[in-house]
């Protein structure tokens, strides 16, 4: 209900409050004889029974002023009757009732996608079936580059992303949808730390087949420092192979949230035979510096023949860097804001 609706509720009800002696001692003739019914008998059982529910906005402001003095009945200056009276009283009742539910039905609309994105993560055939396709995609091009043998003197590496890659975090994005809470950097290190995501499927299998033919694998996460040792934790706990402090390549303050030295660092010393992600900043610095949905999608045209070739990706429907760039890379935009940003986004015929 906007602004300009409440003072006409607000008004309404100043012409019609003479009729009442209070908005919380409101009483209906009875029928039959001149006695009042309690509230709770008749017509005010249904009144009685909203004080279950929050009190809109309009009882608060009257219980709080002091009502007018019923005006002298006259020509022109009738005073409304009760019928009159708790036919408004029942319409604004409505209205504000209806203008919190619609409040609170918004709130959860402007989340409501990410429900749909987790549970599809969880639930779908189609995200097993689109994993198992990314690392058997993945085998193929490693056996490829084994036949070929290429490499000169370097040793073969495997370079992978860690969540949403490898690691399925769906698990913790429930917990923050269930409690009504936003990502934050406390939730997430906590979770980390508690080393509980479960494998992408086909995650694990690939990596230690790599691994038995020769191929180093990298871990290069925007995992931070203080994570480091419960991702390692987590990976190890699940099978994942040569989990140690020279693989396993956290975010640092020096770095920031850039991956780009450290994938120069690994392809320094190493054949660098895949890189695997969700997210096309997973992959090189020209993803990195597109900041924009268009720019996004002009950099994956420029580099299409990399895609199935050297670089892999995995699929995350519930964040990365492609809604960073619908929001402008705003970060101090709110949920609904967010949502309005979503629904400019769109294109419909």
């Amino acid at each position: 209900m906007n602004n300009c609706i409440r003072r006409k509720v607000c008004s309404t009800l100043a012409g019609l409050m003479p009729c009442a002696k209070t908005l919380s001692v409101v009483r209906a003739k009875s029928p039959s004889s001149k006695r009042p019914l309690p509230l709770g008998e008749g017509w005010g059982e249904g009144l009685a029974n909203t004080a279950r529910y929050p009190t809109p906005f309009f009882f608060s402001f009257y219980a709080s002023r002091p009502h007018p003095s019923p005006l002298p009945e006259g020509e022109g200056n009738k005073k409304p009757t009760n019928r009159q009276f708790l036919g408004a009283l029942g319409v604004m009742l409505t209205l504000a009732l209806t203008a919190g539910a619609q409040t609170l039905d918004q709130k959860q609309a402007d989340k409501e996608y990410e429900v749909g994105a987790v549970l599809w993560q969880q639930s779908s055939g189609e995200h097993r079936a689109l994993a198992y396709q990314a690392f058997a995609l993945a085998k193929l091009m490693l056996d490829r580059d084994l036949r070929i043998n290429r490499r000169g003197k370097l040793r073969r590496a495997v370079v992978v992303d860690v969540d949403e890659t490898i690691l399925d975090n769906s698990a913790h994005e429930a917990w923050l949808i269930k409690n009504h809470r936003s990502y934050n950097p406390q939730d997430w290190t906590e979770w980390c730390n508690r080393a509980e995501a479960g494998a992408v499927p086909g995650a694990v299998e690939f990596l230690r087949y790599a691994n038995s033919h020769g191929v180093r694998v990298f871990y290069i996460t925007n995992r931070k420092e203080v994570e480091k040792d419960g991702t390692a934790r987590n990976l190890k706990q699940l099978g994942f192979p040569e989990v140690n402090d020279e693989t396993l390549l956290v975010r640092t303050d020096k770095d920031s949230s850039s991956k780009e030295p450290r994938r120069l660092a690994v392809g320094a010393k190493y054949h660098v035979v895949l890189l695997m992600g969700d997210d096309l900043n997973d992959f090189a610095e020209v993803f990195e510096q597109s900041k924009t949905a268009v720019s996004r999608i002009e950099a994956v045209e420029r580099n299409r023949d990399q895609f199935g070739a050297h670089f892999i990706v995995l699929p995350n429907p519930m964040y990365g860097h492609w809604e960073d760039a619908i929001y402008g890379s705003n970060s101090k935009l709110t949920e609904e804001e967010k949502a309005a940003k979503r629904r400019e986004q769109l294109k419909a015929n």
